[in-house]
Formats: C-alpha cells, sequence, structure tokens
C-alpha cells in the first residue's frame, strides 16, 4: 500500500462518524501532505480495500458531496486495518517516547535483520537475488536463486516468502520456481549471504500479500490444504484469550467459549493451540 494510501486510512480510522473528501484533504495539508483530488481518492481506497479487505462507504450527504467512513475494524472480518492503525499509532508513541530509553521495550527482532535492507532494495526493484541458506535440519547451507516476494515477522523471527531455484539456469525453464507455483518461507536467522542481482523478475499477476496469507495462520503456508471449518472448545480463562485476541478473521464465538474458524490447519496453528491447556479443537470439514 502506498504511504498516500495508508495516510488516508489513518484519518478515516481517526473519523469512524464519516468524514467528507474535503476535510480528508484538510488533515492531509495540516499534516504536510499533499491533497488528493478524486481519482487519487478512488484509488487509494481501492488499494484499501485490496489490501485490507476492508470497503470505504460512501454516504451522499448533499449533491456530490459524500461522506467516507471505514467500518468499525472491531466488528468487519478483517483486522488488517486495525493492524495498520495500531502500527502507526505504536511509531508515533515510540518516536514521542524516545527520551524513556529502555523503561519502553518493543519487540525487536535482532536475527537475521542485517539481510532486511538487502531484501528490501531487491523487492523495491523486482529483482532477483543469490542467497546462501542453511535450514536446522541440514549438515551443509546451499546456494539458490530467491524471486523475494513478501517478508513477515512471525513469533520472533523475520521470514522472506519468495519463488526459489536452484541456479540461474532455472529461472528461464521454470519461470514460476521449481515447485512450479507457490512461495517458500526463509527465515533470515537462517540465511548465510543475500545480494542482489541486476536480473529482474515479475510478480505473479494481481499479487496480493494479505490474500496469500488469508487462509492460513503463522507462516507454514502449504499451498496444497483447502481451508476447513474448525471447531474451538475452551476453558473459561482461555476463551477470554481468544476472544480478545482472535485467532484469524473469520473467528466466530457461536456459544459461550465455543469458537468457529474457516481455515487451513497448519503446522503453527497446532503449535499455537497447544498453548491452551483446557481448549480442545478439531475439524468438522472441508468450508
Amino acid at each position: 500500500m502506498t504511504a498516500e494510501a495508508l495516510h488516508i486510512l489513518e484519518i478515516l480510522l481517526q473519523h469512524p462518524e464519516g468524514i467528507t473528501r474535503d476535510k480528508v484533504n484538510q488533515q492531509l495539508i495540516d499534516d504536510g501532505a499533499e491533497p488528493v483530488t478524486r481519482k487519487q481518492f478512488a484509488k487509494a481506497a481501492e488499494a484499501i480495500r485490496n489490501e485490507t479487505h476492508t470497503t470505504i462507504k460512501a454516504t451522499r450527504i448533499g449533491g456530490l458531496e459524500f461522506s467516507y467512513r471505514v467500518p468499525d475494524p472491531r466488528n468487519s472480518l478483517s483486522r488488517t486495518a486495525s493492524v495498520l492503525a495500531a502500527n502507526i499509532e505504536e511509531n508515533k508513541f515510540l518516536e514521542e517516547c524516545r527520551f524513556l530509553g529502555n523503561r519502553i521495550q518493543p519487540v525487536v527482532i535482532l536475527r537475521g535483520r542485517e539481510f532486511l535492507r538487502p531484501i528490501g532494495k531487491a523487492m523495491r526493484k523486482n529483482c532477483l537475488m543469490r542467497c546462501r541458506y542453511q535450514k536446522f535440519s541440514d549438515v551443509e547451507p546451499y546456494d539458490c536463486i530467491l524471486a523475494p516476494y513478501v517478508l513477515k515477522a512471525y513469533e520472533g523471527r523475520w521470514y522472506l516468502f519468495a519463488l526459489k531455484w536452484n541456479s540461474m539456469d532455472e529461472v528461464g525453464e521454470h519461470p514460476m520456481g521449481i515447485r512450479g507455483l507457490g512461495l517458500q518461507a526463509f527465515a533470515l536467522d537462517r540465511m548465510l549471504s543475500a545480494e542482489q542481482t541486476a536480473v529482474p523478475f515479475e510478480l505473479y499477476d494481481g499479487f496480493s500479500a494479505s490474500k496469500y496469507f488469508k487462509p492460513y495462520f503463522g507462516v507454514f503456508c502449504d499451498m496444497e490444504p483447502k481451508p476447513v471449518k474448525i471447531i474451538i472448545r475452551a476453558g473459561e480463562n482461555d476463551a477470554h484469550y481468544i476472544r480478545t485476541l482472535p485467532l484469524h478473521y473469520t473467528q466466530k464465538e457461536t456459544e459461550p467459549g465455543v469458537f468457529t474458524l474457516e481455515m487451513c490447519v497448519t503446522k503453527d496453528f497446532e503449535i499455537y493451540m497447544r498453548r491452551f491447556e483446557n481448549t480442545t479443537w478439531e475439524v468438522e470439514g472441508e468450508v
């Protein structure tokens, strides 16, 4: 999402009752940004919808004037908009309170952070990377070519989701990676080297990271399993945690302590559920 669209989303979230485009522009100007035309506003709204699965509601208030608002993220299916808003507010807070030093301790992922900038640069230019990588299960590291698609932080690690080839010669033979389709996850703390090449690659047509992760929980995103209906029966104390920190955007509480989700069962989900001693879950069937 562009900085402009993110800025507009922030303004909309600050006005749950609705706000006109003229007032959005006034706030943009007050914040030191450029105002947007109708076409630019519509483009930003489309970007917000594509990346957060949140549709901006428009209500005519007279003539050609509309009031725009984002549905309350707490009541919508998607939590992405509220997460973005929280990140914006958190960054502002940390900037304002830098003088407090280590009295404020945000989550900082140290392992693998030296590869963030080179990967980000390759992502901006859509260029392939030469990487040396070693899995925990491998005795020796291996060299590979990666097309960097998405960076995601999860459980204290940064992960790169990328198409993979064993050599540059394979890039032309298998344009969608050696797996044919599907991105593979690479933990940055297992990388030994990563450098950008001058060879460009093309993203999947219409690729969206939000849509890619939509059926999953965590970072073990296998493209084979289909979403299923999951029933969680939580103990009284466990239910509070599951209720206030939903595991997935499809989560619903059908009765006290009973939750349903529609997503793929992944290794990360199974590991996460072990945290709840008095909670059980089962798969009811395919969605």
